[in-house]
């Protein structure tokens, strides 16, 4: 490109001036070419003469020119990484972060910098992202223009399934050596990558595990295993899962042979053929299980067509009385210990459904199944007010308004989603309100529709190849913390606290004695998930007062709901009679036991 540019001599010194804002050659290599220059005895030279020159103008800096960066998946809040911004010029200058990506927000996105001064920005990484490597490009820009930008590449990594085995507790071993093969849709290749690992298993317990050798010099991959073992285990068979730490899927593996295990003896090494390990198109989806009450669901077509008896595969042993309920079809089943099997009615999973799993310790479950089809990712909803299950067929943590997106011209004030802890409704301002703002693998949820008739909501997947580049503001999920892992059954409420400021606690719900749920306000409102399977009137408490319904006494009642946001369930303070005064058409009126009185003792 030709500059405008002029230029003079000083001795034997040559000036050359580019006359060119700086916005129009900054971050720019410049190539400079002089010839038919004489020496001051008029002397030509003899050859032209070139010089290379980078043109960095800005004045306003990164601390790094590239971050490469990683978190686990998983975690609860926001990943973080700070970083300096730094105006190296003598003067002030305004400056605005750009281009940022949908999964990264920073706390200060605009400002102004005096002159050498350095100020700490905070990157916070979205804590929803499915598995993955993000890159990006951020940019520093000032009023002038000069943008300064900066290379970002985030890895959110998968956790392996399995802790290490305690070598301890086996006295016994044997050896494995084979190769893995992917089967893709129209291929099968090699595994190749040394990140992920092979576990071997026996019945629901870890016996070995190894990760991928790969050998650049000779292009082959292969796996060497010490599987470990005791003398129940003599003759038994082992199987094989495959953690692939780029996704952080489990794959079944299929062998080419029997492997059934004996101390001392070896597969595949030496002169043995390499045991062939090939993933069989089931996957393995990991739930984890809270003592007491979950509501679960899958995002998987269960193996086995779904049957209980082949699906229950858990890190610990099943304990007596450990149940599942199907809330939708009432059918339930509980875990037997004289039979070593679950025992009902229930006798095999559906990923359309929602599933209540007590269990009275805290477990792992995982279930094998294939993938759903893009076409099968779809729930049919029930309307007129009936409750529906809402399973997650998504495979990352996805905000309910995302999720929700197919249904979104459909939906009417009213429509809600609910899981055990929280829950989320269609306002009248044409959006999803409420304390859960997220759908996450694994969790299972209920769906109230208020318009007449039946519909199917479909969903999509998620990729780090596909996140959006478009900024999309999210609410942070707001968690009360509070749980009652004891009840299966939760009712909802949207209230307003009238004339009493909340701090501590918050605003606590009772149903008797029972502590059913706590909650803080967002914007002035109270979205309580009340959690009890208890029959009796509400409770409410805050800051050590109790609290009255002004319409009357609220009885607990499971998938009942009362209030919305323009007309929410409005609590006041109680004297200790009980008896409160309030407003209404421009009279007073009074409250004793939750019955109106007009001032002259008349019951309303």
């Amino acid at each position: 490109t030709k500059m405008n540019f002029d230029w003079s001599f000083n001795g034997d010194e040559l000036l050359i001036n580019l006359n060119m804002a700086d916005r129009e050659i900054n971050k720019q290599t410049i190539y400079v070419t002089v010839r038919d220059v004489e020496d001051l005895n008029g002397n030509p030279m003899t050859s032209p003469v070139s010089w290379v020159a980078f043109v960095d103008r800005n004045a306003l800096k990164w601390s790094e020119k590239t971050l490469r960066i990683s978190s686990d998946y998983g975690i609860s809040d926001d990943f973080s990484y700070f970083i300096d911004i730094i105006n190296e010029s003598g003067r002030r200058h305004q400056y605005k972060i750009e281009s940022l990506p949908d999964w990264l927000t920073v706390n200060e996105p605009y400002g102004t910098m005096t002159a050498q001064e350095e100020k700490q920005i905070r990157l916070a990484f979205d804590a929803n992202l499915p598995v993955g490597v993000y890159n990006d490009q951020i940019y520093l820009t000032d009023e002038d223009g000069l943008a300064e930008p900066l290379i970002i590449e985030y890895t959110v990594k998968a956790n392996p399934p399995y802790d290490a085995i305690d070598k301890n507790k086996y006295p016994l071993n044997m050896s494995v050596c084979g190769v893995v093969k992917i089967a893709k849709t129209k291929e099968v290749v090699f595994d190749t990558d040394e990140n992920d690992i092979v576990y071997a298993m026996y019945k629901n317990e870890c016996v070995g595990m190894a990760h991928i050798s790969f050998d650049a010099e000779s292009n082959k991959s292969k796996l060497f295993m010490t599987v470990y073992g005791n003398d129940a285990m003599n003759r038994k068979q082992i199987r094989f899962q495959l953690w692939q730490a780029s996704t952080g899927k489990v794959y079944d593996l299929s062998v080419d042979r029997n492997v059934l295990f004996a101390h001392g003896f070896v597969y595949g090494c030496g002169d043995g053929q390499l045991l062939v390990m090939t993933t069989n198109g089931n996957e393995r989806q990991t739930i984890q299980l809270q003592a007491g009450w979950n509501w679960t669901s899958f995002n998987l077509i269960p193996a086995s067509k779904g049957a209980i008896a082949d699906c229950m595969i858990a890190n610990d042993a099943w304990k007596e009385g450990d149940q599942i309920k199907n809330p939708n079809t009432r059918q339930f089943t509980t875990y037997n210990d004289s039979v070593g099997a679950f025992v009902g009615t229930l006798n095999a999973f559906r990923y359309t459904q929602l599933y209540m799993i007590y269990c009275q310790a805290g477990n792992t479950m995982h279930i094998s199944g294939t993938n759903l089809p893009t076409d099968s990712m779809s729930i049919k909803v029930r309307g007129d007010g009936q409750w529906s299950p809402m399973p997650c067929l998504m495979k990352q943590v996805t905000s309910v308004t995302e999720a929700l997106s197919d249904y979104y011209d459909r939906a009417t004030p009213g429509d809600m989603l609910k899981s055990h802890d929280h829950f989320a409704f269609f306002s009248e301002n044409k959006r999803w309100e409420g304390d859960l703002t997220t759908m996450r693998p694994g969790e299972g949820y209920l769906f109230r529709r208020l318009a007449l008739g039946s519909v199917n909501i479909h969903f999509f997947n998620r990729t780090a190849a596909a996140a959006p580049k478009r900024m999309i503001e999210l609410a942070d999920e707001r968690m009360s913390g509070f749980t009652n892992p004891k009840a299966a059954t939760n009712m909802t409420m949207i209230a307003k606290v009238d004339g009493l400021p909340v701090t501590g606690d918050g605003l606590r719900v009772f149903v008797g004695d029972e502590l059913a749920a706590v909650a803080t306000p967002i914007d002035s409102l109270y979205f309580i998930t009340i959690q009890s399977d208890q029959v009796g009137e509400l409770k409410f408490e805050c800051n050590g007062e109790t609290l009255l319904p002004v319409s009357g006494a609220i009885l607990y009642q499971a998938d009942a709901h009362h209030g919305t946001v323009k007309a929410p369930i409005v609590l006041k303070k109680a004297d200790e009679t009980g008896v409160y005064k309030l407003i209404e058409n421009d009279h007073v009126v009074i409250i004793r036991n939750n019955e109106k009185y007009s001032i002259t003792g008349t019951k309303l």
